[in-house]
């Protein structure tokens, strides 16, 4: 029988589903707050891989922009490309003269990519990307990174800082259990508890990597 992996098939298709998980209460509540934009700040997402940093960057600015042509996306994976992509990001203030939406949202994946001297440098554009003017509309940045020690302090305390943490093996079980109900109907998929617990807590709680097993389990 052929499966599409649950980890594509169940992925969440924003962040008000029932299919992300939050790690605590308060990052939920901060990025709800970005959501139903209350916050025009600048966020940080820090964590280690699996946790959702990506996927909350790949939600969120839809989530709140979502007019065209109104969200940049980077990624500083090497020493020319985060050249050229961080010159792009300067060069965006002036872009914001000429947009028609309420604000510019850049999103960085891995942000720490930019060296010492870029990350410094960037402590001067936050405070001005925010400023709301006749002529300019703000720039929000959001980003992520594995390592918060790699970002300096000065560029933290212009960003709203979310640490992300892995999700328990209980909320990794109960997410099994209603992507088991839905499949159960068509495929007669079925696993028990213990089953369910073993590969909570050898998927290192993350949810991407559990749904993987999951699907390598029942399929």
């Amino acid at each position: 029988m052929y499966f599409t992996d649950f980890d594509v098939k169940y992925a969440p298709s924003d962040l008000l589903s029932e299919q992300f998980l939050w790690c605590n209460p308060t990052v939920e509540r901060i990025i709800k707050g970005f959501i139903n934009r209350r916050r025009l700040s600048h966020l940080l997402l820090v964590g280690p891989p699996g946790v959702g940093k990506s996927t909350i960057l790949n939600l969120l600015p839809e989530m709140i922009c979502p007019q065209p042509n109104t969200i940049h996306r980077f990624d500083a994976v090497s020493t020319t490309t985060a050249g050229d992509n961080f010159k792009k990001i300067v060069d965006l203030r002036k872009m914001a003269a000429f947009s028609q939406a309420d604000r510019l949202i850049v999103v960085v994946n891995e942000i720490d990519d930019f060296k010492d001297a870029r990350l410094n440098f960037l402590k001067n554009l936050l405070d001005k990307f925010l400023k709301n003017t006749a002529t300019l509309v703000p720039v929000q940045l959001m980003a992520s990174t594995n390592h918060l020690s790699a970002i300096p302090q000065a560029v933290q305390e212009r960003m709203t800082v979310v640490e992300l943490t892995r999700p328990a093996a209980e909320q990794l079980m109960d997410l099994g259990q209603r992507v088991v109900a839905l499949e159960s109907g068509s495929s007669g998929t079925t696993i028990t508890d213990e089953e369910m617990r073993n590969l909570a807590l050898y998927a290192w709680c993350s949810p991407r990597v559990f749904l993987k097993r999951l699907t390598d389990h029942v399929a």
